[in-house]
């Protein structure tokens, strides 16, 4: 016989597991379980990230970091250029985002905190709203990134 995940007891941490059928009617195997499970986990994880003081700190972009972004914005302007509508790059951006959030800060690429996500936001929409060549784009970004790096050193 399996067993089911069926509640979590918030103050211990711990979980009940009682036998049972998943929504199918049928018996359900472990992996069942975690991939039931996993979506009510990764939101309480981010709620728990959230909810916890001095976890979150600023992030200070890299001049590396930069030049990756870069390349980002990049190839959303050949995006463009080969038919993507800014809806549906937005779109996919947006998705993408809310997927990254899910990771801690520290294993994230670029999108480390609100500022990094305004940052990188504000050249893909510039790419559709003021359409230039991919390279100036490219290269518009990282001046403004290089200028966010520079300002570190000014605090």
């Amino acid at each position: 016989m399996t067993t089911r995940v069926a509640d979590d007891d918030t103050t211990t941490g711990e979980f009940q597991c009682l036998s049972g059928t998943g929504p199918s009617g049928n018996e359900l195997d472990h992996t069942e379980e975690f991939a039931m499970r996993l979506p009510h986990l990764a939101t309480a994880l981010a709620v728990g990230v959230m909810l916890c003081p001095g976890v979150s700190s600023a992030h200070e972009l890299t001049p590396t970091e930069c030049r990756e972004a870069r390349d980002f914005i990049r190839n959303a302007a050949l995006s463009r250029d080969n038919g993507l509508s800014r809806e549906q790059f937005m779109s996919r951006f947006d998705d993408d985002i809310a997927l990254i959030r899910f990771y801690p800060p520290d294993l994230r690429w670029f999108v480390q905190d609100d500022d990094d996500e305004r940052l990188l936001r504000s050249a893909a929409e510039q790419v559709f709203d003021a359409p230039e060549e991919p390279e100036q784009h490219g290269t518009a970004f990282l001046d403004a990134c290089d200028r966010v790096v520079a300002s570190y050193g000014a605090k």
